[in-house]
């Protein structure tokens, strides 16, 4: 796990006073019984009552506190219990003598509260400290550089997974299907080599799905195979790395189109989507093909047979939405922990955030967003970042949308939107840098290629001194380094390669 240095915030010392009223409860007693009540826990920092932060803030926060209890004490903000944060939470940690806030930016402008509380037969609680979350003053500066990376020729690429386990996949101008790390350096790295000829080639990168084995030397790759219509199948093939090749050493027919339906006029399997070990395929599932009304798009939630027992399960995610593909989520709390992400968003007139749990086989929606952002041809970009921010965007002929709210709010908090000099060719593609949530929008071969960061409240042009390449789609391998003082590595494809360059906070 990576974790950030601390970054005390300028507040009172932890010997300050506690106001009154605050942690005093020697003289109270319980309810019947004449037993004194443990004094109610109490913030000792900061001193007003206020905590004040930027959005791009991803510096952890302490806090001085006291009377705790261990194991009973928890967390609220915004009125919800965050539990008592012993241990494994992705909101903070909780101490006898200090709460360790986890930052990692991508917040939203606006005001939380929190406060400490001990249950009791009435709740013992601290005083509510106001969070204010602010844009921002300044644009980020940024340097740009191209990378050391050697060019991978392709006409398209894609990456699966986050961090030290993310790959690339890409199809070549001789139509063979490619697996590697990202960032390959002069010579091939092992495992870059061409998927195994008994593996078709999709017409598409959307019919294939990459997932990492439990160790690095293997894979399981789906693909969407056949003519369109009920009988297009899902195939899982289980690869190994043996001899500098990979090698099949295992198949399985996970599905048709048309499996669990009846009543079904027509039926189709168009994208297979996979983070971490977790597999989305889009289904067409049509009771009247020349009235289509919402729900025809369906997702079924896939499991990898060559790591467990397979089999597939319909995803109600969001009921009257047609949800016409998926996309993963930028989720920053997973990212920086390192966890494997299980949270996408659909690519809809109005998307949706939901999350898998692999544990008990449940969706939950944590987000439905209002329509300014959509997915529209070229799909919608989503990310979570601290204290329940959600920013979406998608890439539209009149520019590039910007959409930021509270998770769950129903409601846009800011929406903005920046104008372009050449239609959009791909969505965005998030990446984080300095706590900023970024984008990159390739404009095609002949215009540069459109970099932007989120204030929260909306599009921030980034102060760049070095030209940018121009480019017909782009891939960002997801890493948290872009918070952990590196860069982040952005694939410009072109028209006859794939290139990397390198986008890091400018030094002063």
């Amino acid at each position: 796990m990576r974790i950030l240095a601390a970054a005390f915030l300028s507040v009172a010392a932890c010997t300050a006073s506690v106001p009154a009223g605050e942690g005093d409860t020697e003289t109270a007693t319980g309810t019947g019984t004449g037993a004194p009540l443990p004094p109610a826990p109490a913030f000792l920092q900061p001193a007003d009552g206020v905590l004040a932060l930027d959005t791009n803030r991803h510096a952890d926060v302490f806090l001085s506190i006291r009377d705790v209890l261990l194991g009973r004490t928890q967390l609220e903000i915004d009125g919800v219990s965050r539990g008592t944060l012993l241990g494994g939470s992705i909101i903070g940690h909780l101490e006898a003598e200090m709460l360790t806030l986890f930052v990692h930016g991508g917040m939203v402008p606006g005001l939380h509260t929190m406060a400490l509380w001990t249950p009791a037969e009435e709740p013992l609680r601290s005083r509510t400290i106001e969070i204010r979350l602010r844009a921002p003053e300044a644009p980020p500066a940024w340097a740009v550089a191209p990378s050391t990376i050697a060019d991978v020729s392709a006409q398209e690429v894609r990456t699966y997974g986050h961090g030290s386990g993310t790959l690339l996949a890409y199809r070549t101008f001789d139509e063979k299907t490619h697996l590697g790390q990202p960032l390959a350096p002069e010579s091939p790295q092992a495992d870059d080599a061409p998927l195994p000829p008994e593996i078709p080639s999709p017409q598409d990168l959307g019919r294939i799905a990459v997932v990492v084995g439990p160790s690095p030397e293997r894979r399981t790759v789906f693909t969407i195979e056949g003519p369109a219509g009920p009988s297009r199948r899902l195939v899982a093939r289980c690869l190994t790395w043996q001899d500098s090749a990979w090698t099949v050493t295992d198949t399985f027919d996970v599905l048709t189109a048309d499996a669990g339906t009846s009543g079904i006029e027509w039926a189709e399997l168009v994208e297979v989507t996979a983070t971490g070990e977790s597999v989305v395929v889009e289904r067409i599932a049509s009771v009247d093909v020349e009235h289509p009304v919402p729900g025809d798009h369906t997702l079924l939630w896939v499991f990898d047979p060559c790591t467990s027992e397979g089999g597939w399960e319909a995803l109600p995610v969001a009921p009257g939405i047609d949800a016409t593909g998926v996309t993963p989520v930028l989720d920053l709390a997973a990212l920086r922990f390192d966890a494997p992400p299980s949270v996408f968003a659909t690519e809809t007139d109005v998307p949706v955030i939901f999350e898998l749990d692999a544990s008990t086989h449940a969706v939950r929606v944590r987000h439905r967003g209002t329509g300014a952002a959509r997915g529209g041809a070229l799909g919608v970009a989503a990310a979570l970042g601290t204290f329940g921010g959600v920013t979406l965007a998608s890439a539209e002929a009149t520019g590039i949308v910007l959409e930021t709210a509270l998770e769950g709010a129903g409601s846009a908090e800011f929406v903005d939107a920046d104008p372009v000099a050449a239609a959009p060719q791909g969505p965005p593609r998030f990446f984080v840098l300095d706590g900023w949530i970024a984008a990159a929008v390739p404009l095609g071969t002949a215009v540069p290629l459109r970099l932007l960061a989120s204030s929260g409240a909306g599009w921030v042009t980034p102060e760049i001194q070095d030209p940018l390449p121009a480019c017909r789609d782009v891939v960002v391998p997801w890493t948290y380094d872009g918070n952990l003082g590196g860069s982040a590595y952005i694939g410009c494809l072109d028209d006859d390669a794939l290139r990397w360059f390198e986008v890091s906070a400018a030094s002063e």
